[in-house]
Protein backbone atom coordinates (compact mmCIF):
# COMPACT_ATOMS: atom_id res chain seq x y z
CA UNK A 1 0.00 0.00 0.00
CA UNK A 2 0.98 3.63 -0.34
CA UNK A 3 1.65 4.02 3.37
CA UNK A 4 4.54 1.56 3.09
CA UNK A 5 6.36 3.70 0.53
CA UNK A 6 9.55 5.19 1.98
CA UNK A 7 9.86 8.91 2.53
CA UNK A 8 11.55 10.74 -0.29
CA UNK A 9 13.83 13.10 1.61
CA UNK A 10 12.60 13.29 5.19
CA UNK A 11 12.32 10.83 8.06
CA UNK A 12 9.25 8.61 7.93
CA UNK A 13 8.01 9.76 11.34
CA UNK A 14 4.25 10.17 11.29
CA UNK A 15 3.25 13.71 12.20
CA UNK A 16 0.12 13.85 14.35
CA UNK A 17 -1.92 16.91 13.39
CA UNK A 18 -5.00 18.12 15.21
CA UNK A 19 -7.62 20.34 13.61
CA UNK A 20 -9.58 22.51 15.99
CA UNK A 21 -13.18 23.71 15.49
CA UNK A 22 -11.81 27.10 14.33
CA UNK A 23 -10.00 25.13 11.55
CA UNK A 24 -6.56 25.81 13.04
CA UNK A 25 -4.04 23.04 12.56
CA UNK A 26 -1.72 22.01 15.39
CA UNK A 27 1.27 19.70 14.92
CA UNK A 28 1.17 17.69 18.15
CA UNK A 29 4.37 15.84 17.20
CA UNK A 30 6.44 19.02 17.06
CA UNK A 31 4.22 21.15 19.36
CA UNK A 32 3.49 24.03 17.03
CA UNK A 33 0.70 25.55 14.97
CA UNK A 34 1.00 24.94 11.22
CA UNK A 35 -0.72 26.18 8.10
CA UNK A 36 -2.12 24.09 5.28
CA UNK A 37 0.75 25.39 3.10
CA UNK A 38 3.33 24.18 5.62
CA UNK A 39 1.66 20.75 5.83
CA UNK A 40 1.62 20.57 2.03
CA UNK A 41 5.36 21.27 1.96
CA UNK A 42 6.00 18.51 4.52
CA UNK A 43 3.96 15.99 2.52
CA UNK A 44 5.73 16.94 -0.72
CA UNK A 45 9.06 16.36 1.06
CA UNK A 46 7.91 12.83 1.91
CA UNK A 47 6.55 13.22 5.44
CA UNK A 48 3.42 11.35 6.44
CA UNK A 49 0.65 13.01 8.41
CA UNK A 50 -2.47 11.94 10.27
CA UNK A 51 -5.04 14.64 10.92
CA UNK A 52 -7.74 14.22 13.55
CA UNK A 53 -10.65 16.47 14.43
CA UNK A 54 -10.25 17.50 18.08
CA UNK A 55 -13.98 17.70 18.80
CA UNK A 56 -14.88 14.22 17.53
CA UNK A 57 -11.53 12.40 17.31
CA UNK A 58 -12.40 11.54 13.69
CA UNK A 59 -9.51 10.86 11.32
CA UNK A 60 -9.85 13.49 8.57
CA UNK A 61 -6.50 12.90 6.87
CA UNK A 62 -8.04 12.06 3.50
CA UNK A 63 -10.11 15.24 3.55
CA UNK A 64 -7.12 17.42 4.42
CA UNK A 65 -4.94 15.80 1.75
CA UNK A 66 -7.74 16.28 -0.79
CA UNK A 67 -8.04 19.90 0.28
CA UNK A 68 -4.28 20.30 -0.30
CA UNK A 69 -4.67 18.99 -3.84
CA UNK A 70 -7.67 21.22 -4.55
CA UNK A 71 -6.17 24.37 -3.01
CA UNK A 72 -2.42 23.99 -3.53
CA UNK A 73 -1.70 21.37 -6.20
CA UNK A 74 -4.62 21.54 -8.64
CA UNK A 75 -2.45 20.47 -11.60
CA UNK A 76 -2.33 16.93 -10.14
CA UNK A 77 -6.06 16.57 -10.75
CA UNK A 78 -5.29 16.45 -14.47
CA UNK A 79 -3.87 12.93 -14.04
CA UNK A 80 -7.37 11.62 -13.30
CA UNK A 81 -9.50 11.20 -16.42
CA UNK A 82 -12.92 12.87 -16.23
CA UNK A 83 -14.55 9.47 -16.80
CA UNK A 84 -12.83 8.10 -13.71
CA UNK A 85 -14.00 11.06 -11.62
CA UNK A 86 -17.58 10.51 -12.83
CA UNK A 87 -17.32 6.81 -12.02
CA UNK A 88 -16.00 7.54 -8.51
CA UNK A 89 -18.88 9.93 -7.82
CA UNK A 90 -21.51 7.55 -9.22
CA UNK A 91 -20.21 4.27 -7.82
CA UNK A 92 -21.06 2.45 -4.66
CA UNK A 93 -18.72 3.64 -1.86
CA UNK A 94 -17.56 0.12 -0.98
CA UNK A 95 -16.82 -0.69 -4.62
CA UNK A 96 -14.73 2.47 -5.03
CA UNK A 97 -12.83 1.83 -1.78
CA UNK A 98 -12.10 -1.76 -2.82
CA UNK A 99 -10.90 -0.65 -6.26
CA UNK A 100 -8.66 2.07 -4.83
CA UNK A 101 -7.19 -0.20 -2.18
CA UNK A 102 -6.30 -2.91 -4.66
CA UNK A 103 -5.76 -1.68 -8.19
CA UNK A 104 -4.90 2.00 -7.79
CA UNK A 105 -2.52 1.49 -4.87
CA UNK A 106 -0.85 -1.41 -6.69
CA UNK A 107 -0.36 0.78 -9.76
CA UNK A 108 1.18 3.55 -7.66
CA UNK A 109 3.48 1.08 -5.90
CA UNK A 110 4.56 -0.35 -9.26
CA UNK A 111 5.22 3.17 -10.55
CA UNK A 112 7.26 3.98 -7.44
CA UNK A 113 9.36 0.80 -7.75
CA UNK A 114 9.89 1.41 -11.48
CA UNK A 115 11.01 4.97 -10.80
CA UNK A 116 13.47 3.76 -8.15
CA UNK A 117 14.87 1.11 -10.53
CA UNK A 118 15.16 3.63 -13.34
CA UNK A 119 17.01 6.09 -11.09
CA UNK A 120 19.33 3.34 -9.86
CA UNK A 121 20.13 2.28 -13.43
CA UNK A 122 20.80 5.83 -14.62
CA UNK A 123 22.78 6.91 -11.54
CA UNK A 124 26.10 5.97 -13.17
CA UNK A 125 25.39 8.43 -15.98
CA UNK A 126 25.09 11.18 -13.41
CA UNK A 127 28.08 9.91 -11.43
CA UNK A 128 30.85 8.91 -13.89
CA UNK A 129 32.97 7.53 -11.03
CA UNK A 130 30.73 4.44 -11.06
CA UNK A 131 32.29 3.33 -14.32
CA UNK A 132 32.04 3.83 -18.06
CA UNK A 133 31.06 0.25 -18.97
CA UNK A 134 27.77 0.29 -17.08
CA UNK A 135 25.82 1.29 -20.22
CA UNK A 136 27.18 -1.61 -22.26
CA UNK A 137 26.35 -4.07 -19.49
CA UNK A 138 22.89 -2.61 -19.01
CA UNK A 139 22.14 -2.50 -22.76
CA UNK A 140 23.40 -6.05 -23.48
CA UNK A 141 19.93 -7.68 -23.17
CA UNK A 142 18.53 -5.19 -25.68
CA UNK A 143 21.33 -5.81 -28.18
CA UNK A 144 21.17 -9.61 -28.25
CA UNK A 145 22.99 -12.31 -26.33
CA UNK A 146 26.77 -12.18 -26.70
CA UNK A 147 26.64 -9.20 -29.01
CA UNK A 148 28.96 -6.31 -28.33
CA UNK A 149 27.66 -2.83 -29.03
CA UNK A 150 28.77 -1.46 -32.36
CA UNK A 151 31.36 1.29 -32.14
CA UNK A 152 29.84 3.23 -35.06
CA UNK A 153 26.28 3.21 -33.65
CA UNK A 154 25.29 6.61 -32.30
CA UNK A 155 24.62 6.78 -28.56
CA UNK A 156 21.10 8.11 -29.20
CA UNK A 157 20.10 4.77 -30.75
CA UNK A 158 20.55 2.94 -27.43
CA UNK A 159 18.62 5.62 -25.60
CA UNK A 160 15.85 5.49 -28.20
CA UNK A 161 15.56 1.74 -27.62
CA UNK A 162 15.22 2.30 -23.87
CA UNK A 163 12.56 4.96 -24.46
CA UNK A 164 10.64 2.62 -26.79
CA UNK A 165 10.81 -0.16 -24.20
CA UNK A 166 9.59 2.15 -21.43
CA UNK A 167 6.78 3.41 -23.68
CA UNK A 168 5.76 -0.17 -24.38
CA UNK A 169 5.70 -0.94 -20.64
CA UNK A 170 3.55 2.11 -19.93
CA UNK A 171 1.13 1.10 -22.70
CA UNK A 172 0.92 -2.41 -21.19
CA UNK A 173 0.15 -0.94 -17.76
CA UNK A 174 -2.56 1.29 -19.24
CA UNK A 175 -4.09 -1.67 -21.06
CA UNK A 176 -4.04 -3.75 -17.87
CA UNK A 177 -5.65 -0.96 -15.84
CA UNK A 178 -8.38 -0.55 -18.51
CA UNK A 179 -8.95 -4.33 -18.46
CA UNK A 180 -9.27 -4.32 -14.69
CA UNK A 181 -11.62 -1.33 -14.80
CA UNK A 182 -13.78 -3.12 -17.37
CA UNK A 183 -13.77 -6.26 -15.22
CA UNK A 184 -14.91 -4.13 -12.26
CA UNK A 185 -17.76 -2.67 -14.35
CA UNK A 186 -19.03 -6.17 -15.14
CA UNK A 187 -19.68 -6.92 -11.46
Amino acid sequence: MIESMPAVTAPSELLEIRRYPNRRLYDATRSKTVTLDELHGLVVEGRRIRVTETASGEDITARVLTQMILDLDIAKLEMFPVGLLHAVLQANENLVREFMETHFHQALELFSRSREQFEAQWQPAVNPAVGANWMQAWMAPFMGAGTEPKEEAPKEEGLAEVVRDLSRQVAELQTEMARQRAAGDDT
